[in-house]
């Protein structure tokens, strides 16, 4: 024991062991789907075997509510083809905001800048999904707005949807700051990504090759969460 920690001292002190961060901290989520959908209210379970992926989505309103309505949901959302207003969370000079808006219908999925009301309707008649966040890249430029500028040197659990190289993927973060991921993104050739809601309600869960993955489950237990987006591949 004496001589493995001897060894390990030598190492740290000649270099040898890297104590900074990693060169790519981030993970990539690749799901393998056939729907997405908004899930409210109700967290879906994990032992739901046709989802592949199932994370917050857009923020909520407030912690601490007994009844929920979506009036709780930031901004106007779709779920099952369903249209609904949420309540009006436009960035100002002093808070964060929704600047972007992730839609899904017939089968093909868009990252688009602002809250792409147009986009929205389309999705409810067509029986999608959408919901708006905060937009962090664009056009493979970082997007400066509240939430990437108050939290660029803040390091904490990131996340994102983002459109890489048109592939549709989930990137996330536990171990940078805002900036510092959103560098790493840029340089993995994102082209747009949009934050989805982290902090309190974090816990997710993932399924690769059948095998479930549940993600920050230290906050499985929190239950003001109003919203997820939910991928769900067919079962064969």
């Amino acid at each position: 024991m004496l001589l493995t920690i001897l060894a390990i001292l030598f190492l740290l002190l000649t270099g040898n062991i890297s104590t900074m961060k990693p060169i790519h901290p981030v993970t990539i989520y690749r799901p393998e789907f056939t729907n997405i959908d908004l899930e409210c209210n109700t967290r879906p379970a994990p032992d739901q075997k046709d989802i592949v992926f199932c994370g917050a989505a857009a923020f909520t309103r407030i912690y601490g509510w007994e009844t929920f309505s979506h009036d709780l949901v930031a901004g106007s959302h779709v779920s099952h083809g369903v249209y609904y207003s949420g309540y009006d969370c436009k960035e100002t000079d002093t808070q964060v905001g929704n600047t972007g808006t992730f839609v899904w219908y017939d089968g093909k999925w868009k990252i688009l800048l602002g809250d792409a009301e147009d986009e929205k309707r389309k999705a409810a008649e067509h029986g999608g999904m959408a919901f708006s966040e905060e937009m962090i890249i664009h056009n493979h430029q970082y997007f400066h707005n509240q939430l990437t500028e108050r939290y660029r040197d803040k390091e904490g659990a990131y996340r994102v949807i983002a459109d890489m190289e048109g592939e549709l993927v989930i990137a996330e973060t536990d171990s940078l700051t805002f900036g510092e991921f959103v560098e790493q993104l840029l340089n993995l050739s994102i082209r747009e990504a949009l934050f989805i809601d982290m902090g309190s309600v974090r816990y997710s869960f993932v399924r690769r090759n059948g095998v479930l993955q549940e993600l920050y489950p230290e906050a499985k237990g929190f239950k003001y969460a109003t919203n997820w987006i939910v991928f769900y591949k067919k079962q064969e």
